[in-house]
């Protein structure tokens, strides 16, 4: 049980709101939420992590009034705040200039990518499944 469930929509709108990949909202907010499980993103609909530093003092804030509306309201302020700034690839968007995203931590950068991958690879297979 985690707050993804029933949320699957979100990620969906967030992709034709913004244009940008579902699975990259989807891995990012896995990987930043504790699989949507974090108590602290949980209560601010905050899947993403917005304004969440881990010095305790800046412990983000509201997104919206739900967490699926979270999905959709995160991505459009990452969509207007980095991507549309030039920051389009996991690597600009974790280290430019002092607006990177994980404070330049390239775990960072592997654990999305590597989670988009994944999830790429099982939508493959599903896909080549179905074909059978």
């Amino acid at each position: 049980d985690t707050a993804f469930k029933g949320n699957g929509w979100a990620f969906i709108e967030a992709s034709n709101e913004t244009g940008l990949d579902p699975l990259f909202f989807f891995s990012l907010s896995a990987i930043e939420s504790g699989w949507g499980t974090n108590k602290s993103h949980l209560s601010q609909n905050n899947p993403y992590s917005l304004g969440m530093y881990g010095d305790g003092v800046h412990n983000g804030y509201t997104v919206a009034e739900t967490f699926g509306e979270g999905i959709i309201e995160g991505a459009k302020l990452i969509y207007e705040e980095y991507y549309k700034k030039g920051q389009t690839t996991l690597y600009l968007m974790n280290h430019v200039r002092n607006h990177s995203y994980c404070d330049g931590d390239s775990d960072w950068e592997y654990q999305i990518g590597s989670q988009m991958e994944f999830l790429k690879s099982l939508l493959e297979k599903k896909h080549e499944c179905d074909e059978e």
